[in-house]
């Protein structure tokens, strides 16, 4: 298993830390934990793409941990993302995904349309939430 720290910076801009954002592989697995700014670009440096990871674990809902989430699910896009994205997160997480892709809905669709990629799987988001004890609940 293999750790890389892709932002460790806090609120306050820091262009030597970026946000936070951690990414654990495994020989099987990719998990991304938190969507700090600048994630997608530091993916980038670790020759990592945002196509190839499995889940998105949120480990809270303040700006800092999630500022680039939308730019992360659109980059994923972009780079031929064949899959859904599953997104672990705290209770609120649902009632924030759809609200950030309801906001982005318009300018999702006009690329979708001009683009005119084979997939939109991609925007496809399965949000499972912790309880208040961080257990994930296998009810639906």
């Amino acid at each position: 298993m293999q750790l890389t720290l892709l932002g460790t910076g806090c609120p306050k801009v820091d262009h030597k830390r970026f946000g936070p954002s951690n990414l654990v592989t495994t020989k099987k697995t990719k998990i991304l934990i938190d969507c700090g700014s600048g994630v997608t670009q530091r993916l980038e440096q670790a020759k990592v793409s945002s196509a190839n990871i499995d889940a998105i674990f949120l480990t809270h809902l303040h700006s800092d941990h999630v500022m680039d989430l939308y730019q992360l699910i659109i980059s994923s896009w972009h780079s031929y993302r064949i899959k859904p994205w599953k997104i672990y997160g705290p209770i609120g997480t649902k009632k924030f995904i759809s609200l950030i892709m309801s906001a982005w809905k318009d300018e999702r669709n006009q690329r979708i349309k001009y683009e005119k990629r084979s997939s939109t799987k991609a925007f496809n988001i399965q949000v499972k939430e912790f309880n208040n004890y961080g257990k994930i609940s296998i009810k639906d």
